[in-house]
């Protein structure tokens, strides 16, 4: 018991403070909620090292043009892009042993060869949370053209499939972002 406690009084030390004004972003009179979370990890398929610990990322923050609809107006209306920071962060119990695109199920070890290719970042770790994380960063689109036209042409078109080698290569975000 003694141990948990000091180790959870530590964790809530180490948490305040993310309430500070780098953390949230105001949009337009309202402040935009994040939330931090941990818990402990007991390794299930994985092996329990530093680099399988969570939370996990599997691309860094990045900024991108952000469409900020205020869902407060009348109208649903938007200003214009902004330049905004998006990262995302995840934790999570079990196993992720598969994803399904199109019908079709492919192996973990597949999925983490094809982000790098989709995201064109480096496998940050092999453990399955990691490409979870991998995948959240190609589902949450919200507000980024750049960033849903990468997961249409991923995950969506009749044709899309999870290959370790695709036969030609996908856009950059930098490709993405011109259109």
């Amino acid at each position: 018991g003694k141990v948990v406690q000091d180790n959870c009084e530590r964790l809530t030390g180490n948490l305040r403070g993310f309430d500070k004004p780098e953390y949230t972003v105001n949009t337009g009179g309202g402040r935009l909620v994040r939330g931090f979370f941990g818990h402990t990890r007991f390794a299930t398929s994985s092996k329990a090292t530093f680099d399988g610990t969570h939370p996990h990322q599997w691309s860094r923050r990045r900024e991108y043009n952000i469409f900020p609809f205020s869902s407060s107006s009348a109208n649903n209306t938007c200003s214009g892009p902004r330049r905004m920071g998006v990262e995302n962060y995840i934790t999570h119990n079990g196993d992720f042993e598969f994803y399904k695109c199109n019908g079709k199920y492919y192996d973990v070890e597949v999925v983490q060869k094809w982000l790098e290719n989709v995201l064109q970042v480096p496998m940050p770790a092999a453990v399955d949370s990691a490409a979870i994380a991998g995948v959240i960063d190609l589902l949450r689109t919200q507000g980024s053209f750049a960033l849903s036209l990468r997961f249409a042409l991923s995950l969506t078109l009749q044709n899309s499939q999870i290959e370790e080698d695709p036969a030609v290569s996908y856009p950059t975000m930098s490709e993405y972002e011109e259109i």
